[in-house]
């Protein structure tokens, strides 16, 4: 079994899911997607702990300055960071540790 849930506001969704394996109760994979939901929607932030590495790319490309907020700086978001760094003209700065939520910023040189 497997279970999707998100929270959708004004300007952002958030989102998190639960996967089932033999012997898991159907109610923990349901429990297990909302406890990680409210920790999305806790934190504040406009962007889930997936979406964060994958927007930086259309950040990094578009003109001037952009910022987000994240609900959790992951090693893939840094390593991401890192890497489009080696290949595009900009730099970003991390408000932020990893596994806490942050805010994510990107600027050309």
């Amino acid at each position: 079994s497997a279970v999707h849930v998100r929270s959708c506001y004004e300007n952002c969704v958030l989102g998190a899911c639960g996967l089932g394996e033999r012997g898991k109760p159907a109610e923990a994979v349901g429990k297990e997607a909302a406890v990680l939901l409210k920790k999305q929607t806790d934190s504040g932030a406009c962007l889930d702990e997936w979406m964060a590495d994958q927007i930086l790319p259309f950040l990094a490309i578009a003109r001037g300055r952009s910022e987000i907020t994240v609900s959790e700086i992951t090693k893939h978001c840094l390593t991401n960071i890192w890497v489009i760094e080696q290949f595009l003209p900009v730099r970003f700065s991390v408000d932020g540790r990893e596994g806490n939520p942050g805010r994510i910023s990107v600027r050309p040189f």
